[in-house]
């Protein structure tokens, strides 16, 4: 008799074979009943409006083109991969988000969205932060990357709250067990902190409330946005099993870009997203593309270097192709899908020979994978 246990995407499939003649392997502990909370594919309902539901309220926004950069990697040998989560819409009663990410298995971009409950990310408990293609459009009774506000409150006033990381199987419809995981336990141990994350193009330290939870026998230690209005799930690490959420960029729309360009003539652009190792903009880009035209449009003298920059995944020749092809990338799409004049730019590549901080780490590579605008 064989049954597989799945654990998370970005690890190795656990089985386990028993046989009358060898002695019984110790099976994971069985999962426990389904959350009564989770309803799948359903409506959102309607929620009244509240204080904390000002899109412009926040420590981070909650709005449309909001982009949301996680980074996750195999092992220390695999390269940085990034899988991108942005809002699309909002309306009354749900937030729909679009993410798309290389698989854990073969590397290959996959897109899915999903539409997150207001309801939900008031008052919900369970967590599902990453997501199958086969999902359904609404996984409602949880959360995608927040805590809900009850949560968030709960931590900040008492010290603790209720915590279950639940993820669906990939054909959860009619399947027996409609979760492959499911783990509860209980984020205490509440410290406050700050966390450094890049922001609109400038690394700031957030603040942060800091918890823990036991699940398995071993420790989940979390990050969390500490704001009432959008409770950011930041970090979300669990060491002993090998699993790690953390998001390195958050981008959303603004004025900062025109506001650098005004008075320091220069600034880094890392709301500009490509696949590892090529040269075309994701489409999480074009918010920020749009951003960059509409300026040179409303600053008709302005004309731009357009600089390409890497970290030092790969070799330095490769990296310095990489980062010219890319600066014209950029300039391509400037002037072909927002018919910006060409001649206002002018393009280079630096590969990695001018990097922003270390990198020895994922934070510190993040910062070094940009594209930066000079005002000539």
């Amino acid at each position: 008799m064989k049954r597989v246990f799945w654990r998370f995407a970005a690890l190795p499939v656990v089985t386990v074979i028993v046989s009358a003649a060898a002695a019984p392997a110790q099976l994971p502990p069985p999962l426990p009943a389904p959350p009564k909370e989770l309803v799948l594919d359903q409506p959102c309902p309607a929620v009244a409006k509240t204080g904390t539901d000002s899109e412009e309220g926040g420590l981070i926004p909650l709005k449309v083109g909001l982009t949301l950069t996680r980074i996750w990697n195999i092992d220390d040998k695999d390269p940085d991969r990034e899988s991108l989560t942005q809002v699309t819409a909002i309306d009354p009663v749900s937030v729909m988000t679009t993410t798309t990410g290389p698989s854990a298995i073969n590397r290959r971009i996959a897109t899915w969205t999903r539409r997150v409950c207001r309801a939900d990310m008031r008052n919900a408990y369970l967590y599902q932060p990453s997501a199958l293609t086969t999902d359904p459009d609404v996984v409602g009774g949880s959360t995608l990357f927040s805590l809900s506000t009850r949560a968030w409150r709960e931590l900040d006033q008492q010290g603790r709250t209720r915590h279950r990381l639940i993820r669906l199987v990939a054909h959860w419809q009619g399947a027996s067990e409609q979760l492959d995981i499911d783990r509860e336990g209980v984020l205490a141990d509440v410290q406050r902190g700050t966390m450094p994350v890049i922001v609109n193009d400038r690394l700031v330290d957030l603040p942060v409330l800091k918890a823990s939870a036991k699940m398995l026998d071993k420790m989940v230690h979390v990050a969390i946005l500490n704001d009432a209005h959008f409770p950011l799930v930041l970090d979300y690490n669990w060491p002993e099993i090998g699993y790690r959420l953390r998001y390195t960029k958050i981008s959303y729309p603004s004025n900062a870009i025109e506001r650098a360009l005004t008075k320091d003539k220069r600034v880094d652009i890392y709301g500009i997203y490509f696949d590892f190792a090529q040269d075309v903009p994701r489409n999480e880009s074009e918010p920020v593309l749009r951003e960059i035209a509409d300026l040179m449009k409303a600053h008709p003298d302005w004309t731009l270097a357009i600089n390409g920059h890497t970290d030092n995944v790969g070799g330095a020749t490769s990296n310095l192709a990489l980062s010219r092809r890319r600066a014209d990338a950029v300039r391509r799409a400037l002037v072909e899908r927002f018919g910006i004049d060409g001649r206002r730019f002018t393009t280079a590549g630096f590969g990695l020979s001018a990097p922003k901080a270390t990198n020895d780490t994922i934070e510190g590579r993040a910062q070094n994978r940009r594209v930066e605008l000079v005002r000539q």
